[in-house]
């Protein structure tokens, strides 16, 4: 399913959860599970210029959030991050996603430090993250099209990046936020190595 470019209207994005397939449908017929939140993020895109995916699976790893529809509606990048809530994730993508209607296009490597008490930084995400089922609905939308997509990567108390600390530290930031700037194998075993063939 291909999206038109539409022209940014609005300041809200929804997110859709990765349970979002259970929506009433139209009247027509049982609703599909599949048809109804691709159908809602294009509402979602045409009113807004983007909208948030968050998926939400505790038994498969912790919550990830990315975007749809920035690339469509603006030429930018798509955004991706890693082991916050939803509503946070969410929070960022609308502040950069509107930096981006603005003209601002962001590189791998630019650091982000007004916006709190961290700095964010973007990472260009790996070709082999893409082929997983990390984005799912992203690959719905725009076919057999990988729009470019920058992880936004958040430091921890000590001020490291993933990647930037060493052994059972590093281990652990991996956890929670993969290094999706590596391919995907090069990252340490677990919870987002193993996605490959997990459905989102």
């Amino acid at each position: 399913m291909r999206l038109p470019l539409f022209p940014r209207r609005g300041r809200k994005s929804v997110a859709v959860s990765g349970q979002a397939g259970n929506q009433a449908g139209n009247g027509d017929g049982p609703p599909d599970e599949l048809f109804q939140p691709v159908a809602q993020m294009t509402r979602e895109i045409q009113v807004a210029g983007w909208t948030t995916v968050a998926v939400v699976r505790e038994e498969v790893a912790p919550p990830w959030a990315y975007t749809v529809g920035l690339w469509i509606s603006h030429r930018g990048v798509d955004l991706a991050m890693f082991g916050v809530p939803p509503d946070l994730a969410r929070t960022i993508f609308d502040e950069l996603g509107q930096r981006m209607a603005d003209g601002w296009m962001p590189v791998p490597g630019d650091v982000i430090d007004d916006m709190g008490s961290r700095p964010l930084k973007l990472c260009q995400v790996h070709t082999s993250w893409r082929e997983t089922q990390l984005f799912a609905f992203s690959d719905i939308c725009h076919g057999l099209i990988r729009p470019p997509m920058l992880q936004v990567v958040w430091p921890d108390s000590e001020g490291r990046f993933p990647g930037e600390a060493t052994g059972r530290v590093r281990e652990r930031a991996c956890d929670i936020q993969p290094m999706c700037w590596l391919p995907a194998d090069d990252n340490p075993p677990g919870a987002w190595t193993r996605f490959r063939g997990l459905a989102a």
